[in-house]
């Protein structure tokens, strides 16, 4: 049965040393480890910090972009229940196209809550009464 001695050692600037000896063969093996290894600078956190920050505001807004998508969508459907007509056909028709023809990735929440509320004037309804 192998018999290994291990000895650890930590020096003042905070770094660990290993040191392993196999009491049969003599042959020994060390690593050390310092403080620092495998962690982040102080720079590394901070960018990591500002990149989430960034991220999470571009999340924000689609997340705002796709329920004003989605509450214009709803809107247009309720409109449909029953067959519009008149001038209410032809304010749903004219939603359906521009939904259809904006581009949802780009499109602001704000650009699409006009459309909302100009569907809602044509139409004589507000969304969600």
């Amino acid at each position: 049965m192998p018999q290994v001695e291990v000895t650890f050692a930590v020096s003042v600037d905070g770094m660990l040393k290993v040191t392993a000896r196999d009491a049969k063969t003599g042959a020994t093996g060390n690593v050390v480890i310092a403080k620092n290894a495998g962690r982040l600078s102080e720079r590394q956190i901070a960018q990591m910090v500002a990149d989430a920050e960034k991220f999470r505001r571009a999340d924000d807004a689609r997340v705002e972009r796709m329920e004003a998508l989605n509450e214009l969508d709803a809107f247009i459907r309720e409109l449909e229940q029953p067959s519009p007509v008149g001038k209410v056909a032809k304010a749903v028709a004219a939603a359906k196209e521009w939904l259809d023809s904006v581009d949802t990735d780009t499109a602001t929440a704000d650009a699409v809550r006009v459309r909302l509320e100009q569907l809602e004037r044509e139409s004589g309804r507000e969304f969600g009464a």
